[in-house]
């Protein structure tokens, strides 16, 4: 019965256009910001000027994280650098607001959610079916994304990595967990707010307000930056730190906890909720 749901709401998605909407845009940012930064790379000596910066900084008596953290808007000209660069800027998170938004709160502004409780599916069935498309929507668009950079990057790079296998696939497993979970939260801001332009809004808001604030708070008080990241939405940006060094568990540990605790609010929310 459950097969049924997803199945139908795979259909509902296809329909409403948004992911292939926000595919395109994922696929055409991707281009142009890969572009732009191999663009960058190559106009300052092929590196060289971030290499006599990294130093210069260095020698200054800065540790090499916090230069390797301000340096990192210009990924090394490896295929993996700017991999990492596309997975952790942000971009999909946004682009999953929409889409998430878009398809879930929709639902209660057609009216259809109630036709689906009307056909004898439970609103937990409901709430994990939703869910469940969502997380494959936002996967789409990662990959997308992902791939889009990956064309251009792929022409004009030299090598794959200075990370090891191992270190890359525990990035994207963390990557793929994170990005699960701001799916969990999205979807729960969608289940309480139920309109599209509000849940937006919304999304696009107050998660990304939190981590600005606490980012700021964790550039002027440096004890404060272990702190803020773990709020969900700052953690994609210390994802390969983390793995490089042997910290993987943080942020697949922290998506767990952030899915699991949006996935049992918002199911306790949409329980209580009048459908009309």
């Amino acid at each position: 019965m459950l097969n049924r749901l997803i199945k139908s709401d795979f259909i509902k998605l296809r329909k409403s256009k948004t992911l292939i909407v926000c595919s395109i845009i994922a696929f055409c940012l991707a281009v142009l910001m890969s572009l732009l930064l191999v663009n960058g790379w190559n106009s300052n000596g092929n590196g060289e000027s971030i290499e006599q910066a990294t130093e210069m900084l260095l020698e200054m008596g800065m540790d090499k994280e916090t230069v390797d953290m301000a340096l990192s808007i210009m990924p090394r000209p490896y295929l993996w650098s700017y991999a990492n660069y596309f997975l952790s800027d942000g971009v999909i998170s946004i682009l999953a607001a929409i889409c998430v938004s878009v398809f879930t709160a929709s639902e209660y502004s057609m009216g259809t959610l109630k036709n689906t409780l009307s056909r004898g599916f439970s609103r937990t069935q409901i709430y994990l079916s939703k869910l469940l498309v969502s997380c494959v929507s936002v996967i789409v668009l990662a990959v997308v994304y992902l791939l889009g950079g990956m064309i251009i990057c792929g022409i004009f790079l030299r090598g794959i990595s200075e990370l090891t296998a191992v270190q890359m696939i525990l990035c994207i497993l963390s990557y793929l967990c994170l990005f699960l979970a701001i799916t969990s939260v999205y979807y729960m801001i969608a289940i309480v707010i139920r309109k599209t332009g509000v849940t937006i809004a919304m999304s696009l808001v107050i998660p990304n307000i939190v981590a600005s604030i606490l980012s700021t708070i964790a550039y002027s008080i440096k004890d404060f930056s272990e702190i803020s990241q773990y709020w969900l939405f700052n953690t994609p940006s210390v994802v390969q730190r983390m793995c490089v060094n042997g910290q993987a568990y943080i942020p697949i540990l922290t998506a767990l906890v952030y899915f699991a605790v949006s996935t049992a609010a918002g199911l306790i929310i949409s329980r209580k909720q009048e459908v009309k």
